[in-house]
This record gives structure tokens, C-alpha cells and sequence, in this order.
């Protein structure tokens, strides 16, 4: 991405995170969200965190110590059409469906539940992932709950 690029990527992501102002998600739109890609015997720990969003998170934010692991990190082929989406959309003004993240107490980043190939896009264009929802909770997603969609 060139400067100019980045330039007119981080006006636009002012002007969107400008126009959502003070938002609230609540775990019931967080859980219509997961509910199309996880079982729902999968969701009961969102009900336990408090949401936020969709705000700005620096890519440096999210936990990618197993991304090596993620379902996303070996299809580049869908990373390559998502970038082509997110860029498509940047030109419109638009976004991205938020991805879904979690900080559990005491953890110093944020873990990706669901929107991985929007992350690695994201770091490709070299952006700061926009449109994030985020929470907090008491209870970790199951351990593969952010591999293994529906």
C-alpha cells in the first residue's frame, strides 16, 4: 500500500468510525452474527461478555501466536478476494462485517473468534482492522471455536 493509499484508507476509516459515534452491540447481535458460521452449542460463553463496537483495533492488538493453526492462514486464495472486497469497499466509503473478538481477563491481546480472513487482509493492505466488535468475558471460547465454523 502506498502512502497516498494509506492516507485515504485512514481518512476514510475517521469519517466511518465518525459516523457510528457511540455504538453498542449487545451479545444477542453478536451471537446473529456467529450463529451463521457455529453451532450454537458453540455460543454460550457470548451471553457472558461485555460488548463493544464496532471500534478500530491496531492489528497489533490481536493474538496471532496460532495463526499458523487458523483455517484462514492456508486458504490465500480467499485472503486475496477478501483484500480485493476490503479495498472495494474503502473506495464506496463502506465497510466490512465486523470480526469478532474477545480479551479474556489478564490476557494482553485480543483473540480472533471469528474473522480471520478479514485480519489477514487487513495486515496485507497494511490497514488497521476497522469495524471490530470486541469483548470481555470471564469464560475463553472453547479452544477451536474460532477454527472450526459450521
Amino acid at each position: 500500500m502506498t502512502g497516498v493509499q494509506l492516507a485515504r484508507y485512514q481518512a476514510r476509516l475517521r469519517e466511518a468510525l465518525a459516523a457510528f459515534g457511540e455504538t453498542s452491540t449487545t451479545a444477542d447481535d453478536v451471537t446473529a452474527q456467529l450463529s451463521k458460521n457455529f453451532p450454537a452449542s458453540a455460543l454460550g460463553w457470548v451471553a457472558d461478555a461485555t460488548w463493544q463496537g464496532p471500534v478500530a483495533v491496531p492489528v497489533e492488538q490481536v493474538d496471532t501466536s496460532n495463526q499458523a493453526e487458523w483455517a484462514a492462514a492456508s486458504n490465500p486464495g480467499k485472503v486475496a478476494k477478501m483484500q480485493a472486497k476490503l479495498r472495494a469497499r474503502l473506495e464506496t466509503s463502506g465497510h466490512l462485517k465486523p470480526a469478532i473478538l474477545v480479551r479474556t481477563p489478564g490476557a494482553e491481546k485480543d483473540i480472533i473468534v471469528d474473522g480471520h480472513h478479514r485480519f489477514l487482509a487487513t495486515v496485507a493492505e497494511g490497514s488497521t482492522l476497522s469495524g471490530l466488535t470486541w469483548g470481555t468475558s470471564t469464560r475463553r471460547p472453547a479452544r477451536g471455536a474460532n477454527c472450526t465454523p459450521t
